[in-house]
């Protein structure tokens, strides 16, 4: 049975997620655990991934954003901090509109990042890739997604190191696993990803590009809970304007 959500609830699961986020579920211990596991935590439930207030689709996304590889335990939780409070309360509840918002704001925001990273690298499809992102950005549509990974494809089969093209592509495309619901958008959006070889230099600087799409893509979740609304979006609206 969900639990009843409120303000105390609330300051308890950021002051958790403060004290960082790890890859996995981890353990029930503050700075320990993942962002599923934190709020288990707050909510007292027993230990694990599935908090009762949460849906399964919201907390699929979830836990394939917490485990991506951010720079660190710390940039983890400040990228997901947000987003876990917005979650709470979306259980029984209708995630149609909530997941076509998710999967247009994606298309326009997180693929364009990645193709336009592509860009920067591959010279041979600089044209392209450009375009593919500015289609993504001004569409917002499957189609979009679909033609980009086209596109995306033969950048990345044209990359000097197509394995590093793939594991960066995966740690980008945080949004690949979000939903059965939306795997068939999902799919064609997360193609697109792999253009991002960011081969693109040194490790740091492909830890902080990848700490900065996968920010965006968490920020992107968090723009479909306001647009859409969550009992988590309003105790969190409730707390930071008694915080101002």
């Amino acid at each position: 049975m969900q639990q009843a959500i409120s303000l105390e609830t609330v300051r308890n699961l950021i002051a958790i997620i403060d004290k960082g986020l790890v890859e996995g579920v981890g353990q029930p211990e503050a700075g320990q655990c993942c962002v599923e596991a934190a709020i288990c935590l707050a909510l007292g439930e027993p230990h694990g991934d599935e908090p009762t207030c949460v849906h399964p689709t919201d907390r699929s996304l979830s836990i394939a954003l917490n485990d991506k590889s951010w720079s660190s335990d710390e940039a983890r939780a400040q990228g997901l901090r947000r987003l876990a409070v917005m979650q709470l309360g979306t259980a029984g509840t209708d995630r149609d509109a909530w997941l076509d918002k998710l999967i247009e704001l994606h298309i326009r925001r997180v693929v364009p990042l990645a193709l336009r990273a592509a860009a920067w690298v591959n010279h041979r499809f600089t044209d392209e890739l450009v375009l593919a992102a500015d289609r993504c950005a001004a569409q917002g549509t499957p189609r979009a997604a679909r033609a980009a990974r086209e596109i995306a494809n033969k950048a990345a089969a044209d990359a000097a190191d197509a394995a590093a093209a793939a594991a960066y592509a995966a740690d980008v495309a945080a949004y690949a696993a979000y939903a059965a619901a939306a795997a068939a958008y999902a799919a064609d959006a997360d193609a697109a990803a792999y253009a991002a070889d960011a081969a693109a230099a040194a490790a740091a600087e492909r830890s902080r590009l990848r700490d900065f799409v996968l920010s965006e893509a968490a920020r992107c979740v968090e723009m479909a809970y306001e647009q859409t609304g969550s009992t988590g979006l309003d105790l969190l609206l409730e707390m930071e304007r008694e915080a101002a």
